[in-house]
């Protein structure tokens, strides 16, 4: 009955044991990895609560980047208007300039007029960023804020070099860029498309100028859309950063370990484990020592 009742401390302590050496291999991978929960077996509520909130805060930073894009692209956008909004001011002093200028430098002008209507052109059509080009073609950027359909923003674009007169998303109220990319100032009611034209019709360079301060005035509204639309991506970014912080310290409070008392367990279940093995070995000795008595009995 004493070998039996023996054996069973043992047993007891080895379990004892047993449990203290899992209780130290958790606190061991806490410490090393930061966190008390590291699988579903750990604490399986939290993981899970835990798992969602980290999910959600992983599709709203794809959505962050999406946005950070978006203001990228507007301004670009925004760049590329400014200095269209120079040039035309160029135009203007050029047709300025021609109505007291010699017949000769008026032809002149007019080739400078042309050209500079030529680099608006291009650069409309370069003011692209990651294929999007919001000034020339009537393009539309869309950017999704949450995984919800109605949650974006549509950017229409602009065509401020169509060859077509367009009023709304045009910059002047009259076809003067060409489909070969050239700018043709007869567009403007200049005939034979020179400010010569000014020798036989005194108002033809004020329709000039006309023209050209409604494409003005016509651009600095527009500008003042896409300025609009970069100040709200910036709000819209600034909620998201928020939003995704807010979600990963909820998700980490449910999931990082205290260091101090990750250690402090340690150091516990470390003990526990010698004294453990201490019993084991005290009780092993106790039972030969009883075998020995009733052997030599």
């Amino acid at each position: 009955m004493s070998d039996i009742s023996k054996s069973a401390g043992i047993n007891a302590s080895l379990q004892a044991v047993n449990r203290i050496t899992k209780i130290a291999g958790k606190a061991q991978e806490a410490l090393s990895s930061g966190r008390k929960v590291n699988k579903i077996t750990d604490d399986p509520r939290a993981f899970q609560i835990a798992k969602a909130l980290t999910d959600r805060a992983l599709d709203l930073g794809q959505k962050k980047q999406s946005v950070d894009q978006g203001i990228s692209a507007l301004n670009v956008a925004n760049i590329g208007v400014e200095a269209i909004d120079s040039f035309t001011k160029q135009l203007k002093g050029l047709a300025e300039a021609a109505r007291s200028a010699s017949p000769d430098e008026q032809r002149a002008l007019t080739e400078q007029f042309n050209e500079i209507g030529k680099q608006i052109a291009n650069l409309a059509e370069d003011a692209s960023y990651n294929g999007v080009n919001l000034l020339a073609g009537n393009n539309r950027l869309d950017i999704s804020f949450d995984n919800r359909t109605a949650s974006q923003l549509q950017v229409n674009g602009l065509n401020l070099d169509g060859t077509a007169v367009d009023t709304q998303n045009g910059l002047f109220s009259v076809a003067a860029f060409q489909s070969d990319g050239s700018f043709n100032a007869s567009a403007f009611g200049l005939t034979g498309g020179s400010f010569t034209a000014a020798a036989s019709d005194p108002n033809a360079i004020n329709n000039v100028v006309a023209a050209l301060d409604q494409g003005i005035s016509r651009l600095r509204g527009q500008a003042a859309t896409l300025g609009s639309n970069v100040a709200l991506l910036q709000e819209r970014l600034n909620f998201t950063e928020e939003q995704v912080n807010n979600l990963t310290t909820g998700a980490d409070k449910l999931t990082l370990a205290d260091l101090n008392e990750e250690a402090a367990n340690t150091v516990a279940a470390q003990t526990g484990q010698a004294l453990g093995i201490n019993s084991i070995s005290i009780a092993g000795q106790q039972s030969r020592a009883i075998l020995q008595i009733l052997g030599n009995g």
